[in-house]
């Protein structure tokens, strides 16, 4: 073990306190960028390290986190290596101190949220840390993250480097949290650490900067209850900087920074240091107050295979074991000519409508299956993946038996997915096994293996030892496996069902894992299927099932898996069952349950489990009948457990996703589609994201929302086509849409991705709009001047901006990052904007922002100012002279609106 990770072991370990604000202390000027000290004032940027070392620091982190090709592209890595010598020497004189790269984000927001190639960034962190590597660095750290994408690229940059040259070095990521728990793109902590405990080569887990310590301590908790036994360090900053003559201050003094610090180490942090505002008085304190102090424990995970285990999604995480999950499996061609045709003809728009479809209608996880035999799938796989990702926030099931597909998948992946499928084949567990050890990812695991599916439980059983002992050995947790009892149809074998409830039973309380079942495929080759898919699943739950894929939007089979969770006690105080039912006309009512203890409440509790036991009751008694019907069988798809199946000598369709019950174009049962907490208040379903052939505003406003580019198109232009003025398109379709997404935003239902994907529909159905006004163009009354102040290279947020404001119907000059006060001044004026938006996201760089906004009040009084950014806060902007704080994207947007359209 590395000596610093031993040290993690042994007691608290002591990280350094800010740079930046340190230097500007030192007299780093407004403008100037940090990083370029490393040549021009050497003696400086050497005595902050050594500082830090003689106040207690174990490590310093370099003055690097900039350095990198796309902010340095002339000298990044003489910066680099300079920073790095001299965190060397500071640490040789001083006798102790490990020395870390320090590396931010690389500038860019990774597509396709932004411009940036995820392998692009992957190249940029392999090369940071090479070069770091060969100076003699001793840990790698990536710091202030706040895109999961982007951590995950740079995790695999580290662990490339480190490969390449045969270097055994920590590697340690520090993320950026707002006080919600949520990184910029919409990512929970929960959701984060499942990604990271999973992945290989990911030693220590932190967060840092944002606010000061007291503030930062709920989300602490959250993350040490989910660091998956690794060791978690806490970097908060001194607090929230205020403008004081000129300067940019952190009121927290040393003391006060201390106490707080150790209740962070008495919660369980094992790395204790500081950023913002925190300098070697705030160290000196934070080791006097906590030094001898007996670290708390590192948690070790439960063992327990039906323990929860944590996936992610973009922003969704879902623990699983808790209660049973719908995992929907219509993202499948398998007997669906419509979604075969779409995936040869790159249809994107048509796979997001029937993602959209089963999150509307309730599944908790997207099985996504590409495999037709004619395309490339390990090409065509992280493509789709990317793009549902876009516009679904909950975890996805890889469904693939192509490797090489499914490691592309992997990379492109944000969060921790689902891997559908493993099998205790040899070469299928040598094969998927290390893809899941490196990238991180819970397992479906087949309980078949080379003599073909085991026609008895204990059989399966049998399969299911091996490969859970297979699994540890690559140390893939037991909890992170959920294994496929296989259902098979009883058209053909009336007993099959039996055998599979006895195997899920087994599963659950012999090996005591978790389970999942393709349950459609029981009812393989019988006529009215979804009655016997209902019952099945009605007795495979009671059987102890974890997961359903299922198709959500089947109204049968989703009321026996509501009905069967709440009567089981899976579904507590019944919350889910009466929000879905509870209004008293089925699926139309998504109203809160009445507080506990009411009349009302216990009464409609008590009829709510009485129908919930009536349709379970209903489900058994039919599955009863259903497993001694006998009917002609059909064929096999072609995914992953198929393709196993076939090997095995099987002549069923599909045990996972995508079965037989999800084909042959059925369309969408009715019922679940239109009641979604994701359909508007006071909006029908209408025809949604559907071909503009009856094209209302409404299904417009749907295409909007749910950020499908082409159908928003396509429904603008028939509106148009049907007589509709361009005008009346934007306002009561697009308008509408743009103001329910905004919406969701505030309220915590959509993230970044979802706005981002909802911005580039609105501004296609805009686009078809103008095109008909010929002279449509923003008015200049109703256009926005942006810029990232001078020094401050880093334009991710101004960049969103943006484009949420061309979005929104507002022009938009973006004058870029790193933009000098007189170029702002000169481009306002020859624009004639009325507002110009300025952000900043280091605290370094706050001086240039206040040296900006002086300058355009003395030459343009007029125009209004709006400042955004990390640093900012709205007591900040108010210090700086600014008119308009937005504290995010939309927030610019209605800052704009009242500015420029009150």
């Amino acid at each position: 073990m590395h000596p610093f990770l031993q040290l993690f072991r042994q007691r608290l370990v002591y990280f350094d306190g800010g740079l930046g604000t340190t230097l500007q202390a030192m007299g780093l000027r407004g403008g100037e960028q940090p990083e370029r000290w490393n040549l021009t004032h050497p003696t400086e940027v050497k005595s902050v390290y050594r500082g830090y070392l003689d106040a207690g620091s174990d490590m310093v982190a370099a003055n690097t986190f900039g350095a990198n090709p796309l902010h340095f592209p002339q000298d990044w890595e003489t910066v680099l290596r300079a920073g790095l010598m001299l965190a060397r020497e500071a640490a040789a004189e001083a006798g102790h101190g490990f020395v870390a790269l320090d590396a931010g984000s690389v500038g860019k927001l990774l597509k396709p949220l932004g411009e940036l190639g995820f392998e692009e960034a992957v190249t940029l962190y392999r090369a940071m840390a090479l070069t770091a590597i060969d100076a003699g660095c001793d840990l790698l750290l990536a710091e202030t993250m706040t895109d999961l994408r982007e951590i995950k690229a740079a995790v695999l940059g580290y662990r490339e480097a480190l490969a390449a040259t045969g270097a055994d070095l920590p590697v340690l990521v520090s993320m950026s949290f707002d006080v919600t728990g949520r990184l910029l793109t919409g990512s929970d902590i929960e959701g984060a650490a499942a990604m990271l405990t999973a992945m290989e080569g990911v030693d220590a887990l932190g967060m840092n900067c944002g606010r000061e310590p007291r503030a930062l301590l709920p989300n602490l908790k959250r993350l040490l209850a989910c660091a998956g036994g690794k060791p978690v360090f806490f970097m908060p900053n001194a607090s929230v900087p205020k403008l004081i003559d000129g300067k940019t201050v952190f009121a927290t003094v040393p003391e006060e920074f201390a106490a707080d610090m150790l209740e962070a180490a008495r919660m369980g942090a094992r790395g204790l240091g500081g950023c913002c505002g925190t300098n070697t008085a705030h160290i000196r304190a934070l080791v006097a107050a906590t030094r001898g102090m007996t670290p708390v424990p590192i948690a070790t995970p439960d063992a327990d295979g039906l323990a929860p285990a944590y996936i992610s999604g973009r922003s969704g995480t879902l623990a699983l074991g808790v209660r049973p999950v719908v995992i929907g499996e219509r993202l499948n061609p398998t007997g669906k000519k419509r979604m075969k045709q779409a995936l040869r003809d790159g249809d994107t728009d048509y796979l997001l409508s029937e993602a959209t479809a089963q999150l509307d209608a309730g599944a908790d996880a997207l099985d996504v299956n590409v495999g037709l035999p004619e395309l490339n799938e390990a090409a065509l796989l992280p493509e789709v993946t990317e793009a549902v990702q876009s516009v679904a926030g909950v975890p996805l099931q890889l469904d693939t038996s192509d490797p090489v597909a499914l490691e592309a998948a992997l990379r492109a992946y944000v969060g921790k997915p689902i891997i559908n499928s493993v099998n205790g084949k040899r070469h299928v567990m040598d094969e998927v096994f290390p893809l899941a050890r490196r990238y991180g990812g819970a397992l479906v695991c087949l309980a078949l293996d080379e003599e073909g599916i085991p026609p008895t439980a204990e059989g399966r059983i049998a399969v299911a030892r091996r490969m859970i002992a297979e699994a540890e050995r690559y140390g893939i947790p037991r909890r992170d496996l959920l294994f496929d009892a296989l259902t098979m149809t009883v058209a053909t074998d009336p007993t099959a069902a039996r055998v599979t409830l006895d195997t899920l039973r087994r599963l659950r309380d012999e090996l005591r894992v978790k389970t999942v079942l393709g349950v459609s495929n029981v009812s393989f080759g019988l006529p009215r299927r979804p009655v016997v898919t209902a019952a099945f699943l009605a007795m495979a739950l009671e059987s102890g099932l974890s997961a359903a894929i299922i198709n959500p939007l089947d109204e049968g089979v989703r009321q026996a898996f509501e009905g069967a969770s709440a009567a089981l006690g899976y579904d507590e105080g019944f919350q889910r069952y009466l929000a879905r039912y509870g209004g008293g006309d089925g699926a139309a009512a998504y109203a809160p349950a009445q507080p506990a203890g009411t009349a009302a409440a216990d009464g409609a509790q008590t009829e709510a489990a009485r129908e919930a036991i009536r349709l379970a009751g209903e489900a058994i008694r039919r599955a009863e009948a259903a497993l001694k019907i006998a009917a002609p069988a059909g064929g096999a798809c072609n995914c992953a457990a198929c393709a196993a199946f076939a090997a095995a000598g099987g002549d069923v369709g599909k045990t996972g996703a995508g079965g037989p019950n999800a084909g042959a174009d059925q369309p969408a049962a009715g019922g679940f589609a239109g009641a979604q907490a994701g359909t508007a208040a006071g909006k029908p379903a209408g025809n949604g994201a559907g071909a503009p052939a009856g094209a209302s505003a409404d299904a417009l406003f749907q295409a909007i929302v749910r950020g499908l580019a082409k159908a928003a198109a396509e429904t603008a232009e028939a509106l148009m086509d049907a007589g509709a003025k361009p005008l009346s398109v934007v306002e009561t379709g697009v308008i509408p849409a743009l103001s329910e997404v905004g919406a969701r935003y505030e309220r915590g239902e959509f993230f970044l991705p979802q706005l981002m994907q909802s911005a580039a529909a609105a501004k296609q159905a805009i686009a078809a709009a103008t095109a008909r006004m010929p002279d449509a163009k923003p008015a200049q009354s109703r256009t926005v001047l942006l810029a990232t102040v001078h020094g401050d290279v880093h334009d991710i947020g101004k960049n969103i901006v943006a484009t949420l404001l061309g979005s929104y119907g507002f022009g938009v000059i973006d004058l870029g990052r790193d933009v000098p006060p007189e170029r702002v001044v000169e481009a306002a004026r020859e624009s004639g904007v009325r507002l110009v938006g300025l952000s900043a996201l280091m605290t370094t760089t706050v001086p240039a922002m206040r040296e900006t906004i002086e300058l355009l009040r003395r030459e343009l009084p007029q125009v209004k100012i709006m400042v955004g950014g990390a640093v900012l806060t709205p007591e900040l902007a108010l210090e700086l002279g600014a008119d308009g704080y937005a504290a995010d994207a939309m927030g610019s947007v209605r800052y704009a609106g009242e500015v420029l359209d009150g």
